[in-house]
Order: structure tokens, then C-alpha cells, then sequence
């Protein structure tokens, strides 16, 4: 019965060409509702109001529907059924209401008996997040319905692939599951959390060497349930709902924190049974905000990303040398900064001084991201700042020239969520919006080409 409700493609094409969506029958082949004296003369015809949709995933809009005879008699008490072409794409209430699911193309169709029409659908993506693999070019986004898409280097070398390839498109990760969050670690890897909050992985085993790269989605088993995800260089760390610290993959710099310069290829604790409110994980720098608001670093120190004069490995937590209660970090690869509870910037880390200082700033962040050379800021309106290395154009200020104090992103786009890599940019803007920047040598900006640019570019929407 259900491959009779939907219509072909051709016979759909057809209405949508057709002067109005009308579908004609006489009232005796109407084989329920009211009894109504037939009328060849004036025959009943059921009408979708509505033209051709367009939405973006998770919108939803109300289809008005009527029965009516050409002259305008209407037919009382009709009730309509209601039914989808792809329910991945466009689902439809009981009452008509239209939700924008997956990508893609699909008609809903009412009907009443015999009498029948249709309207098209197009749902474009919405997107929930995204990041960057902070060694290489590469970005990966998260969409509404929980799929994950890539572009730039598909696959790195040695994880999968040697010599590397590459993509300027979005391209859905086809082995990867359906997610509420996610962090991509080295091409075509990454790792996520699913709404029932299992921890499922897909690409590069992390913790093997030489790397093992699986082809099918495999499930992590954290002492604990995580929370939130936060990806690093060839490490992923998570927080559990208590702030509790788990990381795993690569140890030799330190990174996880667990007092250990092994590997780990299931998450670990990070050892001394700090409780934090957030993370952030650099190339191979680790540092995070415990629930007293101390800031805390551990892993490589080659340029004082922990804030310490010296150029050592710590493999647990350090506290920042700082008598200073924090609300966040960020640490990229040769430098941290930090937000305190009194909306001072502080940086440390780098080629000069390695001490935490003071960056001034016109305005006061809500949230820091970094990259490998670059940072950025978001103010509580959603305006973002940037500062550092500019050779790309990764500070999206128009310009290549470097910047030592925050200066505006232009366009005036307002964002909820950046992402920095090694020399670009990417951010989500409070429309749900994706936007990249800075270079794309290897595709990693998903604009179809490799062009790079130093303004903010609205991505190509996936292909599928």
C-alpha cells in the first residue's frame, strides 16, 4: 500500500509544472467521507496550498490542505492522511506539519479517499558543529540529524594512505555512526558520542602504533559515561558529567595527563582526581579549568605552553604558576590563553615571554579558541576576534598581515562555535551556518576548490 501513495518522479514533475497542484476526481470515486449528491459538472478536487517547500533540518512548517468543488463548494469534515516519499529527508504529522530531517528531496502527499496531491520538499543542512584536525588540513562539521561530514585531507599518511588524498567537498563519513557530538583526530578518524551516550570511534585505532585503521565503527568503554568530547593532536580526552578527566592515544608527550608516557588505546584517567569544567587539547599540550576555576596544564612545554619557564614534558596536571581563577584556556600548538573571572584575556607560551601576561582587549570574551599559530575570541553577542599568524589569511580580517592584539573578523558574521586548525578557520554562526577561512591548499574550506581566502566563505552544502 505504500509504494501506491508515493508518486514518481515523473508524475511528481509534472504537478509542480502544472499551473496549480490539483488533482481531479469525481466525487463517486471518493471512497469515504460525506455522502454528497455527485455533480459531474462540478466535480471535488483536493488542494495542497502550498508550493515547493525549501527548509533547512530540524525547521518544521504547517501544510494547509482543502477539498472543494471548482466552485468553491467545500466538503465538511474531511479528514486527511498524510504520508512522505523519505522519511530520511521530510517527515509530516498527523496534522500536516512538514520537518526537515536529512539533505535531500522528498514529496509529501495528502490524500482523502481517492482524491490525492502533493508538494515538493527540499531540506538543506543545519549545522551543529564543527572542528579541525589540529595537525593537518582537514575540517569536519557535525549536521543536524547526527552525521558527520569532512573535506580537505581524506586520508593522512600512515593512517590509511600513503601519499595522502584529498577532497574540496563535504563529504559524509560513510562508516561513521549518527551522533550528538563528535572530534575528529587524524584523517578520516574521529571519535563521538551517541544521544543514548555510548563512545563509538571510526578510522584510526588511537593508542596503536603503527596505526591500526578500522573499517568499521568500533564502541570504547570509558570507566564512566563521557559527557563531552575534547580532540587533540593523535589524542581525544573526555569529561564526564562530574567533571571527571579521561584521554587516550598517544603518551609519549604526555598528553593524557595519567602520569604515564605509554599509550592507551581506551580513555584513562587523568591522574590526580581533579574535577574539570572544561578542556582543551593542543598538538601535544593539554590543559583545562577544574571546578575552583584553576587553570591547569600538563604534556609538552618545549615553548612554555604549561606556563613554565623550562622546556620539559609534564605527564599529569600542573597547576598555572597564577594566582588567577579562570572560566577557560585554550591551547594551540606553541601557545595557551586564558579567560578569568574578571574577563581578562591572559596568554602565555610561544617564541617570547613564556610567562602568563595580560593581552589587552577592546572586548570581553565569552569563549577562546586556538590554533596552531592563530587564536580567536567570541564576545557574548557572538563576534568574533582573532590574533596571531596570518600567512593564510586565518584571521579572516581581510588581510595576511599578523596581529599581535585581536582584531575583527569581517563581515560582521556572528558565530557560536570556532574551530582552528594549523592555518585555517571555521565557525558556525548563530543561524546555523558554516563559515571557513584562511588557507585551503588541501581543500580543507569545502568552497569546491583549493583556493584560499581571508574573509569568511559560506561552505558548499554535501553532495548527499
Amino acid at each position: 500500500m505504500r509504494n501506491d501513495l508515493l508518486l514518481s518522479v515523473r508524475e511528481a514533475r509534472e504537478r509542480i509544472a502544472a499551473p496549480a497542484l490539483l488533482l481531479v476526481l469525481g466525487l463517486a470515486a471518493c471512497g469515504d467521507g460525506p455522502t454528497q449528491a455527485r455533480d459531474d459538472t462540478d466535480p471535488y478536487v483536493l488542494r495542497i496550498e502550498s508550493t515547493p517547500m525549501a527548509m533547512r533540518q530540524g525547521d518544521s512548517a504547517s501544510v494547509r490542505v482543502g477539498v472543494q468543488s471548482r466552485s468553491g463548494r467545500a466538503l465538511p469534515g474531511t479528514r486527511v492522511e498524510w504520508t512522505t516519499s523519505d522519511e530520511s529527508v521530510a517527515g509530516v504529522t498527523a496534522e500536516g506539519r512538514v520537518i526537515g530531517v536529512g539533505r535531500g528531496e522528498a514529496y509529501v502527499r495528502a490524500r482523502h479517499g481517492a482524491l490525492a496531491d502533493s508538494v515538493l520538499v527540499r531540506v538543506s543542512i543545519r549545522w551543529r558543529s564543527v572542528g579541525i584536525y589540529s595537525m593537518g588540513g582537514s575540517s569536519c562539521a557535525l549536521a543536524w540529524q547526527g552525521k558527520v561530514y569532512c573535506t580537505g585531507t581524506v586520508t593522512a599518511p600512515g593512517i590509511g594512505a600513503t601519499p595522502p588524498t584529498y577532497s574540496t567537498s563535504w563529504d559524509s563519513v560513510r562508516s561513521g555512526p549518527r551522533v550528538a557530538s563528535f572530534g575528529p583526530t587524524a584523517p578520516p578518524s574521529g571519535c563521538g558520542l551517541t544521544a543514548a551516550g555510548k563512545l563509538v570511534c571510526w578510522g584510526h585505532r588511537l593508542g596503536t602504533s603503527p596505526a591500526v585503521v578500522e573499517d568499521q565503527v568500533f564502541e570504547l568503554a570509558p570507566p564512566v559515561q563521557l559527557a563531552r568530547l575534547y580532540p587533540g593532536g593523535n589524542v581525544m580526552c573526555g569529561l564526564s558529567a562530574a567533571g571527571e578527566a579521561y584521554c587516550w592515544g598517544d603518551g609519549s608527550s604526555g598528553t593524557l595527563g595519567t602520569g604515564s608516557w605509554a599509550a592507551a588505546q581506551q580513555p584513562s584517567a587523568v591522574a590526580g582526581g581533579l574535577r574539570f569544567t572544561g578542556l582543551s587539547i593542543g598538538a601535544a599540550t593539554a590543559c583545562g579549568v577544574t571546578t575552583e576555576r584553576r587553570a591547569y596544564c600538563w604534556g609538552w612545554n618545549g615553548y612554555g605552553q604549561t606556563g613554565r619557564a623550562d622546556s620539559s614534558y609534564y605527564g599529569r596536571p600542573a597547576r598555572l604558576p597564577l594566582d588567577v581563577e579562570f572560566r577557560s584556556v585554550a591551547v594551540g600548538h606553541l601557545r595557551a590563553c586564558g579567560i578569568d573571572t574578571s574577563d581578562r584575556l591572559w596568554c602565555w607560551g610561544g617564541t617570547s615571554d613564556r610567562r602568563p601576561t595580560v593581552l589587552a582587549t577592546a572586548h570581553p570574551f565569552e569563549r577562546i579558541f586556538a590554533g596552531a599559530g592563530h587564536m580567536c575570541g567570541l564576545t557574548a553577542s557572538g563576534e568574533a576576534f582573532c590574533w596571531g599568524s596570518n600567512s593564510w589569511g586565518e584571521l579572516g580580517d581581510g588581510t595576511h598581515v599578523p596581529r599581535r592584539t585581536p582584531v575583527a573578523v569581517t563581515d560582521n558574521i556572528r558565530f557560536k562555535h570556532l574551530a582552528l586548525g594549523w592555518s585555517h578557520t571555521c565557525g558556525i554562526t548563530l543561524a546555523d551556518e558554516l563559515y571557513c577561512w584562511g588557507s585551503n591548499s588541501n581543500g580543507q574550506l569545502g568552497t569546491g576548490d583549493r583556493r584560499s581566502t581571508a574573509v569568511p566563505v559560506r561552505v558548499r552544502e554535501p553532495a548527499a
